[in-house]
């Protein structure tokens, strides 16, 4: 089903019960539920379609979480919107927002990624900083202390990518290495154990990690610079897509491709796209969100559709939303 008339729209990001987008014009839309003012237009009024954000055209990237955003401009700030209880909002406080909120005066934040109750976001410097919710050590600061401020992990000036997950955190280096923390009672932090970690560690040896998803239950997948994918943690609806539901604490090959390109972790599903502009998607479909027309689980990845102009994906929960074209 298609959001709205519009056809130019280039980033998209999905989870809980709402959804964010980002236009070529730089504008942001978000629709769905809007509880804790998620949504970012001043209310806490549900909308059934997209609504813009505020006046400014200036916006880069955005991440959502069930009843939080956060989006960073053009210019290098970032700013985040709804719900506050652990300070995962990040302005020092646990005042819901119901409007876009700057964090700090920082103009130099890259990307920003939403979990559970907590955020992570990098810099130009390719310092990584944390803050919210850390009762599993998500934050990886080697504590378990909630955070109401960004605080930087570690020393490193080499993350380019992070991803953040119901209760734990994926991250990339520029060498290629993943390094996750947090929550482990499933795998979900790939180093072979379910020992919870507060501070990064080392998933497996490889130095060519591409991009990582972490999933809001559990899961967590990666692709490879070779284009190879490999999913890990909890599989009970197949969405480790190695044909099994068996639970696994390291990274497993998902199929024989080694043409995926960006992959999306979903409550229970995972959906990702291959070089080619194709579409796979499986895991848990009750409500029919791995879009193959059924309502019925896949524990391998089921080709969605036969176009091939797919371009990018956000697994929420119990759907999905793609761009195509």
């Amino acid at each position: 089903m298609r959001a709205g008339a519009s056809s130019s729209w280039v980033r998209v990001a999905a989870d809980g019960f709402h959804a964010c987008a980002i236009r070529k014009s730089g504008a942001l839309w978000c629709w769905g539920n809007n509880n804790s003012g998620q949504l970012g237009d001043g209310t806490t009024t549900e909308r059934h379609s997209p609504t813009r954000i505020g006046g400014s055209t200036a916006w880069a990237d955005v991440a959502t979480e069930r009843s939080r955003t956060c989006a960073t401009r053009t210019s290098g700030a970032l700013w985040c919107w709804g719900r506050n209880d652990n300070g995962g909002i990040g302005d020092g406080t646990t005042t819901e927002r119901h409007s876009p909120t700057r964090i700090g005066g920082s103009t130099a934040w890259v990307h920003v990624a939403t979990g559970g109750d907590h955020t992570c976001a990098t810099r130009k410097s390719g310092a990584l900083w944390c803050w919210g919710a850390n009762t599993d050590g998500q934050l990886g600061d080697g504590t378990t202390t909630d955070r109401h401020s960004p605080v930087r992990i570690g020393g490193s000036t080499s993350w380019v990518g992070v991803s953040a997950g119901g209760y734990h955190t994926c991250a990339t280096r520029k060498s290629g290495a993943l390094w996750c923390w947090g929550y482990n009672d499933s795998g979900q932090v790939g180093d072979g154990t379910t020992t919870d970690r507060h501070s990064p560690v080392q998933v497996g040896g490889s130095t060519s990690w591409a991009s990582v998803a972490a999933g809001q239950f559990r899961h967590t997948c990666a692709t490879r610079k070779s284009g190879t994918l490999w999913c890990w943690g909890d599989n009970q609806d197949g969405k480790v897509g190695d044909g099994t539901t068996i639970e696994r604490h390291s990274p497993v090959r998902v199929g024989g491709s080694t043409h995926w390109s960006e992959v999306s972790t979903g409550w229970d599903h995972t959906c990702a796209t291959r070089t080619g502009g194709t579409l796979w998607c499986w895991g848990d479909n009750e409500d029919g969100e791995l879009g193959d027309s059924t309502t019925t689980e896949r524990h391998s990845p089921k080709r969605v559709e036969s176009s091939t102009l797919w371009n990018g994906l956000a697994a929420g929960d119990g759907f999905t939303l793609a761009l195509n074209g």
